[in-house]
């Protein structure tokens, strides 16, 4: 399920600014994109656009990327999560506490070591806040929330990259298998 669901997400295409936004979410999913993906990633034996993984508590999980300077790159994680506390009253509208059961962090850093990029992030923070701040665009950080993660890079260097995840959780009994997805965005 996470390799289809990572798939469809890292070909989203965007409606308005980078990152996601609570009027368009992440974009328009692009469904014949996705496949091609799926398709060109099965025509090889080393996967080299989705890779699905086992991430044992502690650990990391580390791929090296050769982008190429004239075209965008994303990296997306999805895995899926068991299902949090459950909410037994409700007084806000959308709760900010975090509820993921396996919190999963991405990033990706260029080889030179100097540029890290970190996903994108909302501001989860909407009650009572202008129409300003709710429409703000996505900022860049660690996103404890979500169990898709998305890093987009507009004009990469050319060269290795390195996507990267950890847990920053302690791992449940059974270990997330989170799919990694990388292409030109």
């Amino acid at each position: 399920m996470s390799v289809c669901a990572t798939s469809m997400r890292n070909d989203l295409r965007r409606c308005d600014a980078d990152g996601p936004d609570y009027r368009f979410g992440w974009g328009l999913m692009n469904t014949f994109a996705a496949a091609q993906l799926m398709t060109n990633n099965a025509a090889y034996n080393s996967k080299p656009h989705i890779k699905e993984v086992t991430l044992p508590d502690g650990e990391q999980v580390v791929f090296h990327v050769m982008a190429d300077s004239s075209m965008p790159l994303c990296v997306t994680i999805c895995w899926s999560d068991p299902a949090g506390p459950a909410l037994t009253t409700f007084t806000a509208p959308d709760p900010q506490d975090a509820m993921l059961v396996n919190n999963l962090e991405l990033t990706v850093e260029q080889l030179d070591g100097r540029t890290l990029y970190r996903p994108w992030v909302l501001n989860p923070d909407l009650d009572g806040e202008s129409a300003a701040l709710r429409s703000a665009a996505a900022t860049r950080g660690v996103d404890n929330r979500n169990n898709v993660e998305r890093v987009s890079i507009a004009a990469p260097a050319a060269g290795h990259v390195t996507p990267e995840t950890h847990s920053s959780t302690a791992v449940a009994a059974s270990p997330p298998l989170p799919a990694f997805s990388r292409r030109p965005c």
